[in-house]
């Protein structure tokens, strides 16, 4: 299923959230004509050092200073929406490429595999890992996997930060969270690069990718 038709079918959020080290944005996403297209977008700088990106510690250092610039953002594209797709810091989460011969046919097994394969690397301890991954190259000597890690606790931070400002960016019982490719026909405007549903190392979003229609 491609994400356009995904967002047709699908009550996910309609609203991405960025949290970057220098500014805070969002951007509101419309199908219009069968064509995926920003309805309004907003900025709003921060100072140096309020949110520091970080793999293992604290992130956010002024909260105040950034649930008012969410707030800001939220009242330019509309009023504050209920649910939001959350882009992070490449800098949260660390990214590897694994590559299994024999992939197994049931996602909890995979699950497990991928956890294990990835906590021989990881700068925490696996339990308190949230690991995200989505299929790579399908190569003659198995099947490549992108995985994300990102400390459960940091992700918690920036969710916590949006729940502040009045917008639920968590997990619910339809999302996924995954990784990157996202459709190339929805471009956002500066300073919002990445696309409005899926992006970055690691992304809160509630959309329907490849594994998932598949399941």
């Amino acid at each position: 299923m491609s994400a356009l038709a995904s967002l047709r079918q699908t009550s996910g959020p309609n609203v991405a959230v960025e949290l970057a080290s220098r500014r805070v944005s969002a951007a509101t996403l419309e199908v219009r004509g069968g064509h995926a297209v920003v309805a309004a977008h907003a900025s709003e700088p921060l100072p140096d050092g309020v949110l520091v990106p970080s793999l293992t510690t604290e992130n956010a250092h002024d909260r105040g200073a950034i649930v008012g610039a969410l707030e800001r953002v939220f009242d330019r594209i509309g009023g504050r929406p209920r649910h939001v797709g959350l882009v992070v810091p490449d800098l949260i989460a660390k990214v590897s490429l694994v590559r299994f011969e024999q992939v197994p046919a049931r996602t909890q097994d995979l699950d497990q595999l991928v956890r294990w394969q990835v906590k021989k690397t990881a700068p925490f301890a696996i339990e308190e890992a949230q690991v995200s991954y989505v299929p790579g190259i399908r190569a003659p000597d198995g099947q490549e996997f992108i995985v994300s890690l990102a400390r459960r606790s940091v992700v918690e931070e920036y969710e916590q930060l949006c729940a502040e400002a009045g917008a639920h960016a968590g997990p619910s019982p339809e999302e996924l969270h995954t990784f990157v490719v996202a459709p190339p026909s929805v471009q956002l405007p500066e300073p919002l690069n990445h696309p409005i549903q899926l992006y970055s190392h690691f992304v809160r979003y509630l959309e329907v990718s490849e594994r998932g229609s598949a399941a």
